[in-house]
């Protein structure tokens, strides 16, 4: 999806193997503040706004939220097999994305949250373990 393109675009960090001093988990929580600060809110697509990223060092998480407007910030769109379909895409572009090489490297695991713009639900959340995307 070109949102996703988008996503590891604003992924990219200059800076990862600069810094031998930091551990790979303060280095993101540091990027992912920093490039939220620069870049976000980031429009993805007409309908998908990236609000923030961010870095969870207790479950080695890199986080992407999102808000969805217009014609995708309704929930009955997202049946079973839009979610799975979505999923696998989201997977496939991991695996692809060279802007993610060390995150991969670092073994992240991905979590995207995807929130109605008009009411604040959750429409959409996907976690990504390094173990499935790394198959």
């Amino acid at each position: 999806m070109r949102h996703f393109r988008l996503l590891c675009l604003a992924a990219l960090f200059g800076t990862f193997a600069s810094c031998k001093k930091e551990s790979f988990g303060d280095r993101m929580v540091r990027e992912t503040r920093e490039n939220t600060e620069k870049m976000c809110p980031m429009e993805v697509d007409q309908d998908t706004m990236l609000d923030s990223m961010a870095f969870d060092k207790g479950s080695h998480t890199l986080l992407y939220y999102y808000s969805l407007h217009g014609f995708l910030d309704f929930d009955s769109l997202y049946t079973d097999d839009v979610v799975e379909a979505h999923r696998e895409t989201l997977i496939r572009d991991i695996r692809n994305s060279v802007t993610l090489r060390d995150v991969k490297k670092g073994k992240a695991n991905f979590k995207c949250v995807y929130l109605s713009a008009s009411t604040g639900k959750v429409l959409l959340q996907y976690f990504i373990p390094a173990e499935e995307y790394g198959k």
